[in-house]
């Protein structure tokens, strides 16, 4: 394959995965066929399967590259948290990230919409992992190292407090997505910190908000 019919095929294959996300947030990534994706942009859906064995892994491949666009805002900040203040940041600048870019706005509207089946969710895992910690993994990572350093009560589950976090960040972002014309978004971020704030507060040693 020459220069130009490589970088054809590299344009066709990025206008699959832009149309495919599209529809997998409009309709769901169950109710899209390669078909579908192969007709809204004039192909065959011969075309489609060309560059994707089936819709698993294109699935895979918008996992990937949502990831790696929170990784390219991401990755320095989690290296640097060492309270739980940075921590909250950490999580501020997350959904930030996520509410100002449209791909991962998008991709986000899949991950709500989809039911994980286990198959697609141990191999959307097993790639994932390749490209970086996902937020919860990097919250387990944090909370860990400062309950060693006695910063957060030495009684707490770590798994729980994961849990929680992630249980109202993701309720918030899920609001932001479901409702777009609510006037409350706007202050998703001033949410999201007093909301942070109160769990934490109620998860440290007294010295632990530094």
């Amino acid at each position: 394959m020459g220069r130009s019919s490589k970088e054809k095929a590299l344009r066709t294959r990025e206008k699959i995965l832009a149309r495919a996300l599209d529809l997998f947030a409009s309709r769901g990534f169950e109710h899209v066929s390669f078909s579908d994706i192969g007709k809204s942009l004039h192909l065959s859906k011969g075309a489609v399967y060309w560059h994707f064995k089936n819709k698993e892994v294109l699935l895979v491949e918008l996992v990937k590259q949502a990831l790696l666009r929170l990784k390219a805002r991401l990755a320095l900040q989690q290296k640097e948290i060492n309270s739980l203040a940075q921590l909250e940041e950490y999580y501020v600048l997350l959904v930030k990230v996520i509410i100002e870019d449209e791909f991962l706005l998008k991709f986000l509207k899949v991950v709500y919409r989809m039911a994980w089946l286990p198959g697609i969710l141990a191999s959307v895992k097993q790639e994932a992992c390749q490209v970086m910690l996902c937020p919860e993994e990097v919250s387990l990572l944090i909370l860990d190292r400062l309950k060693r350093e006695n910063k957060i009560r030495l009684s707490l589950e770590v798994a729980d407090v994961v849990h929680v976090v992630e249980c109202f960040v993701g309720g918030l972002l899920n609001f932001y997505l479901t409702h777009p014309e609510d006037k409350k978004n706007e202050r998703i971020l001033d949410y999201l910190k007093i909301g942070l704030r109160s769990i934490f507060k109620g998860f440290q040693q007294e010295s632990a908000y530094e």
